[in-house]
Formats: structure tokens, sequence, C-alpha cells
């Protein structure tokens, strides 16, 4: 009985510290972390003469390429870039450096 008696007391305990704690990590206590400094987005006129390859090196396209010709599929990837680039800003805000954060 002693036994029966420990592990309700065990799980009174534990009960009463889950209805404190809403949540535990496995990574350890909660921090605030402030957030770093957003890059400000691309001046359209700025990147206009930027060299397509240069863009387009950042892309895996070979499939595209394949199809439509190199040239004509990095200069189209640039194309696209350039037009968005100057509505798109970047932070490293939720960038987690191992699997788990």
């Amino acid at each position: 009985m002693d036994t029966v008696a420990k592990d309700q007391e065990q799980s009174t305990d534990e009960e009463s510290i889950n209805e404190n704690k809403s949540y535990a990590s496995k990574r350890g206590e909660f921090q605030i972390w402030e957030s770093p400094k957003m890059t400000p987005p691309a001046v359209f006129e700025d990147i206009q003469d930027v060299d397509p390859a240069k863009i387009a090196k950042s892309f895996e396209f070979s499939a595209l390429s394949d199809r439509f010709g190199y040239e004509e599929t990095q200069n189209k990837i640039s194309d696209l870039v350039k037009a968005s680039a100057s509505g798109t800003s970047s932070t490293v805000l939720i960038w987690q450096n191992s699997p788990g954060g």
C-alpha cells in the first residue's frame, strides 16, 4: 500500500506543477530575443544593371534550361528577381542554426 500512496502523492504533485506550467520546452527556459533589423528592400533602379548570371547562380534551373535554353532561362530568372526585389525585405528572425532551433 505504501507504493500506491507514494504514486498517488507523486501524481498529485505533477498535476499541480502542470497546472502552473502550460508548456516546458526541451531546450530550456523561454527567453525574449530581440529581432535583428530587417534589410531594406532593393531600389528597383539600382538593380537593373546586375549581371543575370550573378542573380541566377542562386537557383537550380537545369530542367528549365534543358527545355528553354540556358541563357534564356537565366535571363527570365534574373527578370523575376529584379521585378520582385523592390518589395522584398529579409531578416534572420526565424533563423535556426540547428534542427531544434
